[in-house]
């Protein structure tokens, strides 16, 4: 499912980026007035600066102080797979579905989930199993959902069972893209400003 939601991604970037060009290659002319250019250079800069502001979203995201991270120990009571829901607070924001392994401890309602995007689970049910003592690590839900994300799992004697390398591994992957994306859209706006530059310079002889 997630790698859905990056497609999804992808080409909604691909497709703002795409408008943003026609728009900016159809209506930049060197000969328009002041106010036209102010409207032009306003619309021009909305989406690197959005671009801008979610990398470094996704900056603040990997490189989080770890101290903020929420320790909770447990033996566990059950382990399996479930369909993680979730849904961000915002109200135009989509319902998201993945297939996710799940950690219940005893004494403790909450369900926690750790998601692969291989779906490839087999490793872990070898290595967490019923009444094993572990350390969970996660960090506080801004959306709606029935589990709660794990970061990282430890056994009682701090030796990781899952790291959270593999937990930031999405969020890497969305800072290469809107890095890539940003390129791209520096690139093509200088592309546009070269061709009327071009273009006065052969209206002046």
């Amino acid at each position: 499912m997630i790698f859905g939601i990056k497609k999804c991604i992808i080409f909604d970037c691909i497709y703002i980026l795409l408008i943003q060009f026609f728009y900016i290659n159809n209506n930049y002319n060197f000969k328009t007035n002041s106010i036209k250019k102010l409207k032009n250079i306003f619309f021009i800069s909305i989406l690197p600066l959005v671009i801008i502001i979610l990398i470094f979203g996704k900056i603040n995201k990997v490189n989080q102080d770890k101290s903020n991270w929420i320790k909770i120990k447990g033996e566990i009571e059950k382990v399996g797979l479930t369909l993680r829901e979730y849904k961000s607070k915002k109200i135009t924001s989509p319902k998201t579905y993945s297939k996710v392994f799940f950690i219940k401890l005893q004494e403790n309602d909450t369900i926690y989930s750790w998601y692969q995007n291989d779906n490839d689970y087999e490793s872990i049910f070898e290595e967490l199993k019923t009444d094993d003592k572990i350390n969970i690590f996660y960090e506080n839900e801004y959306g709606i959902t029935n589990t709660i994300n794990i970061i990282r799992v430890e056994n009682y004697m701090q030796e990781t069972i899952l790291s959270e390398e593999k937990h930031f591994k999405y969020h890497y992957f969305m800072l290469f893209l809107f890095s890539i994306f940003l390129i791209i859209y520096i690139f093509s706006i200088y592309i546009v400003f070269k061709k009327n530059n071009i273009k006065r310079n052969k209206t002046n002889f």
